[in-house]
């Protein structure tokens, strides 16, 4: 069981994180909860039987906490990074902070210091339609060759941001490092080159197309995947059809884990002492070079 301390909630909280946490009560066991509204956390404390802090040093300083779930940054803004670096214990970060904007993630590369353990929340990775296709990968596709993503975004939206979860989900498909070839406000073309284990090429193609109706700033999303053996489609996070020789179905994994879940399991884990692999601040990094590449 890990024992963790929440700081700060946002206003998805009961329609996101909370019910995420609610499936890893076996898992997770929250001791403290702070937020800027005071409110908020009692109530968010009441339903896991947690304490609420007034302050959030003491929250993490707690002998009895082993780790920091940051659900919100309202409270602090650009001081988020400093906080994290002066605490020496693990964090999972949600996707809507300030930490995980690409104007932010730049004041990494400019720190000669050792961070703790600071995992960003890249669930798309953990998705059910995602997890089937590695699983596709492994025993019947082969290794992705193209990868073609569309996804839709607000008018006037911040594209660099809304590329970064999609570049880190193609690099985690193919497992090379990437190089940009063509870059417009649209599109972006990335060339993983072979490596020793990846004699060919793979090339993966990320298009936002802005759209008046689209509220997120990455909603469900298509893509085409091309593999060795087989080709993939996937729509939105459950719904997955393939293609292999004269074999073609269609899968919708209705009732699996979603991937923030996922993620927060494979985050417990890791800190607990498992060697399982999780996505890190450089992966968040090296996606944020890439966005910004012209």
């Amino acid at each position: 069981m890990l024992d963790v301390a929440i700081i700060g909630l946002d206003s998805a909280w009961e329609t996101t994180h909370q019910p995420a946490l609610q499936k890893l009560r076996d898992r997770m066991r929250i001791r403290v909860v702070w937020d800027a509204v005071a409110t908020r956390a009692e109530q968010a404390a009441s339903e896991f039987k947690a304490t609420p802090c007034e302050g959030i040093l003491r929250a993490v300083s707690l002998p009895s906490v082993q780790a920091v779930l940051v659900l919100g940054d309202a409270w602090c803004r650009d001081a988020l990074l400093s906080f994290l670096m002066q605490n020496d214990k693990p964090s999972f970060v949600a996707d809507d902070t300030t930490l995980l904007r690409a104007s932010a993630i730049t004041d990494f590369t400019d720190k000669d210091v050792r961070t703790p353990m600071i995992v960003p929340e890249l669930s798309l990775r953990y998705t059910p339609a995602t997890s089937r296709l590695r699983e596709l990968m492994a025993t019947r596709l082969g290794a992705a060759r193209e990868i073609d993503v569309q996804v839709e975004c607000p008018p006037h939206n911040d594209l660099i941001q809304s590329r970064l979860p999609l570049i880190d989900w193609c690099r985690y498909l193919v497992g090379k490092q990437a190089t940009v070839q063509q870059s417009t406000d649209e599109t972006l073309l990335l060339e993983f080159p072979p490596s020793r284990s990846q004699t060919e090429t793979a090339l993966a193609r990320i298009t936002l197309v802005e759209t008046p109706t689209a509220t997120q700033n990455v909603s469900p999303f298509t893509a085409t995947i091309q593999c060795e053996r087989g080709t993939a489609k996937l729509r939105g996070t459950q719904e997955i059809t393939w293609t292999h020789a004269e074999d073609q179905r269609t899968e919708v994994l209705e009732g699996e884990r979603d991937g923030r879940v996922v993620l927060l399991d494979l985050f417990c884990r890791r800190v607990l002492g498992g060697l399982v692999p999780i996505p890190t601040i450089d992966d968040l990094i090296t996606s944020a070079r890439l966005a910004n590449e012209t």
